[in-house]
């Protein structure tokens, strides 16, 4: 139910990435980034990449289907299809309104097909 983390750091520079994951008290870390949003009319949904360790710390187990592979891929709740006003199954294409994080700060609403 819980994250298996015990710390959380947020906006640090690579390099700040490379000293702390060679810290001696360091046992393992993973990589988690925000990309952007999805724009809803409720909100913003996070939109976010994790590589491998992370999903694992995550425990981020899918009821169904399995987590994206390829670049135009990607996991949504019912939830989020609700708030979106989309509705799909598994393997379905839909087309996503979102605000990538550019330079800091959130870039023009774009829409992708995914």
């Amino acid at each position: 139910m819980y994250p298996t983390w015990h710390a959380l750091f947020r906006n640090i520079p690579e390099d700040t990435v490379t000293k702390l994951a060679s810290h001696h008290v360091i046992d393992h870390y993973g990589l988690r980034s925000g990309l952007g949003y999805i724009v809803a009319d409720d909100g913003k949904i996070t939109m976010m990449y994790m590589d491998a360790a992370a999903l694992e710390m995550y425990q981020l187990d899918l009821l169904e289907g399995r987590l994206p592979e390829d670049e135009d891929e990607i996991v949504v709740s019912r939830g989020i299809l609700e708030a979106l006003s989309l509705s799909g199954e598994i393997g379905d294409t839909i087309r996503v309104p979102y605000q990538v994080n550019r330079n800091g700060s959130l870039d023009f609403i774009q829409e992708k097909t995914s």
